[in-house]
C-alpha cells in the first residue's frame, strides 16, 4: 500500500482493472512533457517528425493528455555546456 502523485494515463488501466484506486488532488495537477534535443539537431525533419508524432500519439490515445502551445520563454532552459532543451 502506498500513495504516489503519478499522471492519470500512467495508471487508467490498472485503474481500469480494479488493480489502483485514484484519487484527484483538488483539480488536479498539470504538468508539461518537453523533449531535449541536442544543439543543432533541434530542426532536422526526422526530429521535427518524431515528436510531431508522439504529440499527436499523446493527445490521441491518452486519457487526460492535451496539447499546450508554449509561450516563448516558458519552459526548462539549457545549463552551461548542457545541451540545449527544446
Amino acid at each position: 500500500m502506498g500513495i504516489a502523485a503519478l499522471p492519470h494515463w500512467v495508471v487508467e488501466s490498472f485503474e481500469r482493472q480494479g488493480l489502483v484506486v485514484t484519487k484527484t488532488l483538488g483539480e488536479g495537477l498539470w504538468s508539461r512533457l518537453y523533449a531535449a534535443v541536442r544543439d543543432g539537431e533541434q530542426r532536422q525533419p526526422v526530429t521535427e517528425a518524431f515528436i510531431r508524432s508522439a504529440r499527436n500519439h499523446a493527445c490521441d490515445h491518452l486519457p487526460f493528455v492535451r496539447s499546450a502551445e508554449r509561450p516563448s520563454g516558458d519552459g526548462p532552459t539549457a545549463r552551461p555546456g548542457s545541451p540545449t532543451l527544446r
